[in-house]
């Protein structure tokens, strides 16, 4: 079953936070990967992430993050890999960015 997924923007700010309903649970953490940081869940589940410098990291102005049609969290992991971005809609505009990391152990949980 797909989870639902909110977001926030700060225009002032220029910071897209895209988060899944699990946030609501709470959150022990938070990793800092660049623009990227990222909500871990008390059950080490990737539950949100925010984008530093929105407008610029996505190529959309702060007008189509303010009203976008759909927005897309997306983590995956694959072996030692884990794969983390954002995507966003505007009728015929679409765009996204991501961040992937490696590692010998990941502890966190991927959302299913």
């Amino acid at each position: 079953m797909a989870k639902k997924i909110s977001y926030d923007y700060d225009q002032e700010l220029d910071i897209l936070h895209v988060y899944s309903e699990e946030i609501k649970q709470g959150v022990k953490g938070c990793l800092s990967i660049g623009d990227f940081n990222i909500d871990i869940s008390d059950d080490n589940k990737i539950v949100g992430i925010e984008l530093e410098e929105a407008s610029k990291n996505l190529n959309l102005s702060p007008k189509t993050l303010s009203f976008p049609d759909n927005v897309n969290l997306i983590v995956r992991k694959t072996g030692n890999m884990l794969f983390m971005g954002i995507s966003v809609i505007k009728g015929t505009i679409k765009s996204s960015t991501h961040i992937t990391t490696t590692s010998q152990k990941i502890p966190i949980q991927t959302l299913h």
